[in-house]
């Protein structure tokens, strides 16, 4: 036995009810303080912890879900706490208004009522766990075993200093240097993995994430992306007023992630608002690698499950999350529902109550996650139905749950904000209609149609080995997929190396097996048929079906290396780590190809992306001076600067005669591209370029060198 993994391990000690009590208590008291006096720094951070930790972590303990490890109720805690900000929030809202008050969000009232709520609920704890005092491990660091986490716990401040350098002297070398890095302390901690302690895996995986995660939303002093500029706008209405409310025209009024959850912390930390909301999705989302590592781990050794995360990690959708505020939070719920369905530490009393409110939680952060969620969940439960006639399975799923999530699905989507219900029939009726156009290729998505090959050969070299390694990647997963139906015994086997470790520490459940091929045949489905893709981007299908998925990468490299007779890490890294260098944009660093936004201030996504000061002190301008309810006509990337950035609605906004290069009457809004290079972007098409016939007639009415306004 491993003497560095255990001698640091000593017994622990338990802390009695009064003491945990006294804690939450003092907590709350000390977060009050840091609030009321505006304190710099303790305001934030102990804000952040009050509203992301402490109620979950009350609510686990009125659970007494003891049996479970610490990265669990770790994850747990997080994803309890933003359902109970979200749906408490969303009480509290509709309760005070109705009584009075117009503004229930303001601060002082919405911190003494969730002073409240958490004190009542650890009440409730206290009196459910008289005599069961928590467990808690005491562990002592060794020198030789420090070394482990001394390395990755650099990763955090490499990130921030990284993009502090690129942001003010456009220098990457720092964040091409972490990159690479956590690539070789991968590498370093699989070849080494006999001696590496186990229970640093889930700090190990949190440092990559929150490093990784950083990225994207620290770039700019603003907004990065496309969808994040609307869901900006819905968080600034409902903060402005600090009152939720509903207009029942648009499909993000059917997320309160991204309109009541960003306005609770705003009203909590009192941070600026955008950066707020840039960084709060990506702490937030920066969990979901631990699942990942608890769902794996139930069926293979750490060492595995460390690698199953690190492919979660190292996919670009993960890269991206400030782009996608509301998907990552509906997804995080889904990964805690599928850990929740597999953990058999739980009785199922306790598990219908967590997937309850799990499925509530992801029906108002997201409407498409949502769908599919649902789709999984029904299949799920009818595969369960036809396999009950040939096996004895435990029965994981029962009806009354589908039909609850459907009954509420339905209240919100349709009662409650009705274009989310009709956006998700149009989707249904667009797909069945459009069948009949299986061969043509313009009714998939322009991201489906380039993971096909269209148009590889007309690119460069690292656009040529990023398609490589993710077909390698996919075939990994496939090949897991066929040994995972094949048989326990047969992976077994693939799975012993040159010393005889077992790789799979169980056979994956019935309920595993369903939600895989479900997973599986969701993203054959979004390729095959006509419109599915065009309709929902085949990334955001792919981005939830790798919740559940990663593992299988994992024993497809496992499985391969079997028939190769290599050892089945080297199969595994020798792909794994390349798509990570190809995604994070470190390849086409070597081949001098500006392709990511967090490595370069060049590129496509730079120029439709990133937004300057000069474009944002153009659009406040724009608002503050608007008249005659005249129309301000830009390019597309334009007028999400204008939504986000002046807050101007998106009926007073054309982007679509500007790019027809029709004669435009109102307002120009040129942003900081269509300025220096003179073209402007429309959706789909590419670059046009801008011709004078747009502003030939117009006066400059703005112009800071960046951005201008005509009229």
């Amino acid at each position: 036995m491993d003497k560095t993994a255990d001698e640091t391990i000593k017994p622990g000690y338990s802390m009695s009810n009064e003491t945990f009590m006294l804690i939450i208590i003092s907590f709350v008291g000390l977060t009050d303080l840091a609030v009321f006096l505006d304190i710099p720094w303790l305001r934030e951070i102990l804000g952040f912890l009050f509203l992301s930790i402490l109620p979950g972590l009350v609510v686990l303990r009125i659970l007494n879900l003891k049996r479970i490890d610490l990265t669990q109720k770790t994850a747990l805690s997080v994803g309890l706490s933003i359902s109970f900000i979200m749906f408490f929030g969303l009480l509290l809202d509709y309760l005070s208004f109705r009584f009075g008050n117009k503004t229930p969000l303001e601060t002082s009232s919405l911190l003494l009522y969730l002073n409240f709520m958490v004190l009542f609920l650890a009440v409730c704890a206290y009196k459910t766990n008289k005599d069961q005092p928590i467990d808690i491990p005491r562990i002592n660091l060794c020198p030789s075993g420090s070394i482990f986490l001394l390395i990755p716990a650099l990763f955090p401040a490499l990130s921030f200093i990284g993009i502090y350098l690129l942001n003010s002297a456009n220098n990457n070398i720092i964040l091409v240097l972490l990159l690479l890095s956590i690539s070789v302390y991968v590498v370093s901690v699989i070849l080494m993995n006999r001696f590496f302690p186990k229970r640093f895996y889930p700090p190990v995986i949190f440092l990559i994430s929150i490093s990784l995660v950083l990225l994207l939303a620290l770039r700019s002093d603003h907004l990065v992306g496309i969808d994040t500029h609307s869901e900006y706008y819905y968080f600034q209405l409902t903060l402005s007023s600090l009152h939720q409310t509903v207009s029942r025209y648009s499909t993000l009024d059917a997320c309160l992630s991204i309109s009541l959850l960003p306005t609770v912390y705003q009203s909590i930390l009192g941070l600026n608002p955008e950066f707020l909301f840039k960084i709060l999705y990506s702490l937030l989302y920066s969990v979901s690698p631990l699942i990942i590592y608890s769902i794996a781990r139930r069926y293979v050794h750490d060492s595995y499950a460390f690698l199953a995360s690190c492919f979660f990690m190292f996919q670009s959708n993960f890269l991206w999350t400030a782009l996608h505020s509301r998907t990552c939070i509906a997804i995080l719920f889904f990964a805690l529902w599928i850990m929740t369905l597999l953990e058999d530490r739980m009785n199922q009393a306790k598990k219908r109550i967590l997937t309850i409110i799990f499925i509530a939680s992801c029906i108002v952060s997201h409407y498409s996650t949502t769908y599919i969620f649902f789709f999984i969940l029904l299949i799920t439960f009818l595969g369960f139905e036809l396999a009950s006639k040939r096996h004895v399975a435990e029965r994981m799923i029962s009806s009354t749950v589908v039909i609850l999530f459907f009954v509420l699905v339905f209240f919100w989507y349709s009662q409650v904000t009705e274009a989310a219900f009709s956006a998700g029939v149009g989707f249904v009726e667009k797909t069945i209609v459009n069948l009949n156009n299986f061969f043509l290729e313009e009714m998939r998505s322009e991201s489906t149609q380039s993971m096909l090959g269209k148009g590889i050969m007309q690119k460069g070299v690292p656009h040529k080995i990023e398609f490589v390694f993710t077909w390698l990647m996919l075939a990994y997963m496939g090949f897991g997929a066929i040994a995972l139906l094949g048989g326990h015994d047969r992976m077994q086997d693939m799975g012993q190396d040159k010393d005889k470790s077992i790789f799979l520490r169980r056979e994956p459940e019935i309920a595993y097996r369903i939600i895989s091929i479900v997973c599986f045949g969701l993203l054959i489905a979004i390729v095959i048929l006509p419109y599915v893709s065009a309709g929902y981007d085949i990334n955001r299908v792919y981005t939830v079906a790798v919740t559940v998925l990663s593992l299988f990468f994992i024993i497809g490299g496992v499985t391969i290396a079997g028939y190769l007779k290599i050892n089945p890490y080297s199969a595994i890294l020798l792909v794994l780590i390349p798509y990570f260098l190809c995604v994070s944009g470190v390849m086409y660093q070597v081949y001098n190809v500006p392709q990511k936004i967090f490595l370069h201030s060049a590129g496509q996504h730079y120029d439709l992306w990133y937004i300057h000061d000069q474009e944002s002190y153009n659009a406040k301008w724009l608002s503050a001076n608007l008249k005659d309810n005249l129309v301000i006509h830009s390019d597309y990337m334009g007028h999400l600067r204008l939504i986000s950035q002046g807050l101007i609605p998106h009926a007073s906004i054309d982007f679509r005669s500007f790019i027809k290069e029709k004669e435009v009457r109102g307002y120009v809004y040129l942003r900081y591209d269509n300025v220096k290079n003179k073209r402007m972007m429309a959706p789909n098409s590419g670059y046009k370029k801008i011709d004078g016939l747009h502003i030939a007639e117009k006066n400059r009415i703005y112009d800071n060198g960046g951005s201008q306004t005509y009229l």
